[in-house]
This record gives C-alpha cells, structure tokens and sequence, in this order.
C-alpha cells in the first residue's frame, strides 16, 4: 500500500461513522496480515469487517457521505475475491482507495471477538503485534519483527509518517484501530476452509482461507511444538483437530531467515511462494 500519497485526514469521514454506529474499526485481509507478520505486499485497498446488524446502516451512511462511491467489480480480476463473496467494495472520491465491508456472517468471524490494537491503518512493514506468537525466544534472528524492532535498522518502519486520521483539533480523540487476534483469525479461516464446508455453522463462501492459513505457518512457524501449544487450544471444535493435521502435514522448504526484497513501490516485502491475485510486482 502505498500509503504516503494519500492527503492526512481522507478516511476521517469513515471513522467518523463508525464511532457514530459505535463500531469498532476491525481489519482483515492482506492489510491485518501484514500486522500478523505475514510479509504480502497490498494494494490501495482495506478489508474491514462489519457486525451483521449494522452493515447495510453503514455501507448507506458512507455513500451518503458524498465521499465513497460504489465500485462495478464484475469485470476486476484484482479483486475476484470480493467480487464472488458480494461484498460491497467502495471507492474514495479522488482518492484512488478502497475498502471492502465484510459482514460478519461471510467472513465467519464476529467483530465482538478477541482483538489487538494497532497503531495504524497501514502497516508499512510487516511486523508482528501480538508478541505472545513470536517463535524465537532467543530473538535469534531477524524475522518477524518486532514492534520494539522500530528504528532499529532497515525494514523497520512499521507506520507511514503521515497519520490515518487527522489530528486535534480536526479530530479530538483518535479512532482505534483494531485486527483479530491470530487465534481468532485462524479459526475463521478455518471455519471457511473447504475441509468445513459441510458444517451446518460453515460461512458460504471460502475465498482464501487455506492460503491465509499457509501464510500464517510459514511466518510464524505454527509447526513447531512451541507455536502449536499456544495455538492449538484457543481452536473451536472441529478446527483444533482439522489444524493439527494440517501442521502435521507440512513441510517447510524455506529457511528460518526469511529474505525480504524490495518492490516496485518501495516498500519491503517478503512474497510468498504463491502470490495473491491482486498483489502487485
């Protein structure tokens, strides 16, 4: 994402009707994995999830705002994802930003779940927030980062200089943002993953789920003893034991020290074996 062209305060509208609904700004998606750690490199684009209840109230509120537009996507490849799912996918006026509002009961995860704040929109580099995951003790080499790696040498610039929301007096107080714990993201990809699909409680659509999940191992080596014990027990039902397996099954074929590389926009990444759709080179 690149994050530095956009003017400071173009999302205030946004958080704004989200504190008027009072809603939590919850991301998913390449963004909210990039705070997991998991180096993909994203477009100008922001999956937010939405409560049920209130999604049509918001997706109405921000179009009527006169600063989001709907966006036709039956034609953009880039985004087949958000297009099989129908979910609704706006644009910001002059802005060239979007975001995906997905509710709920698609995404198999409840906003009202177990979340960690970040500090940003944007995750500049990727970096690892909820700590608890780190898979070195010894800190024995360089990746994931850290957020206390801030500074500290290349790649780890974690936020964009200029802020996601304008400060006071514009805006008084600032709006959390928030990403699912790893747990809880895990287990909705899981609850979406096509082992699943014949659970009655199985959202109708999967999108990525099992590659989400491969990323998550990768990065965060899920397959070792340590990473399973932390993991493993905060699974519901079925997707405790359909995610053993799944960790029994693989083989890592990278080394420890994932190499990262630079893009085309700049920005540190590290990409996986198998890239997105909509990332861009």
């Amino acid at each position: 994402m690149l994050w530095a062209h956009h003017k400071v305060g173009f999302l205030d509208e946004m958080f704004s009707i989200f504190d008027d609904h009072h809603h939590p700004v919850v991301i998913v998606g390449d963004q909210a994995l990039r705070w997991m750690a998991v180096g993909l490199t994203t477009n100008e684009d922001l999956g937010l999830l939405v409560r049920d209840r209130q999604h049509h109230s918001i997706v109405k509120c921000l179009l009527a705002s006169g600063c989001w537009t709907k966006v036709d996507i039956k034609s953009n490849i880039y985004v087949e994802e958000v297009r099989i799912a129908e979910v609704p996918r706006l644009e910001r006026i002059g802005e060239q930003f979007y975001i995906n509002l997905w509710p709920e009961n698609i995404f198999g995860l409840a906003v009202d779940c177990d979340l960690c704040e970040v500090p940003h929109i944007c995750a500049w580099n990727a970096v690892l927030v909820e700590s608890t995951f780190y898979p070195f003790p010894d800190r024995n080499t360089a990746f994931p980062r850290l957020p206390c790696d801030s500074g500290t040498g290349p790649s780890t610039s974690f936020t964009p200089k200029n802020p996601d929301q304008s400060p006071p007096p514009i805006r008084p107080h600032r709006t959390p943002v928030y990403i699912p714990t790893i747990p809880r993201y895990i287990d909705a990809c899981l609850s979406r993953h096509p082992l699943l699909a014949h659970l009655p409680d199985a959202p109708r659509f999967s999108g990525e789920s099992a590659l989400d999940i491969s990323y998550f191992i990768r990065y965060l080596f899920l397959e070792q003893d340590a990473q399973r014990e932390k993991l493993l027990p905060k699974l519901h039902g079925q997707r405790r034991q359909v995610m053993k397996d799944i960790l029994d099954q693989y083989k890592r074929t990278v080394k420890g020290n994932i190499k990262m590389r630079r893009n085309s926009k700049g920005m540190l990444t590290s990409r996986p074996p198998k890239a997105r759709s909509d990332d861009t080179n």
